[in-house]
């Protein structure tokens, strides 16, 4: 409910890593799991570095440029980071979106 709702507000693009080998599994899993997409918002890549963005949304800080805004997805495994807003829920990211860009 809240991707979709992001959706309607900011141009939003899924750019996900993975391995060449499930690329299409992948691919059409994101369809399923959000419809509203367009197949062209779903980027497939192997170094996120590459892609500009206005802010990223991640469940692992390597991915994540102290430079610039982000939000972490809270897992046990990446706790240790403190660089960035960390969000719980998918509601939590909502409205950390409408701060950090609609904020600036």
């Amino acid at each position: 409910k809240y991707i979709e709702k992001l959706n309607e507000e900011y141009d939003v693009v899924i750019v996900t890593r993975t391995n060449y080998r499930v690329c299409k599994d992948k691919f059409n899993r994101l369809l399923e799991l959000l419809p509203f997409l367009k197949h062209e918002q779903i980027i497939i890549c192997f170094d996120k570095s590459k892609i500009n963005y206005d802010i990223i949304i991640d469940d692992n800080p390597e991915f994540m440029d102290k430079d610039r805004k982000g939000i972490i997805v809270d897992w046990t495994y990446n706790r240790y980071c403190e660089d960035f807003p960390r969000a719980y829920s998918w509601r939590g990211i909502y409205d950390m979106v409408h701060l950090l860009l609609d904020c600036k």
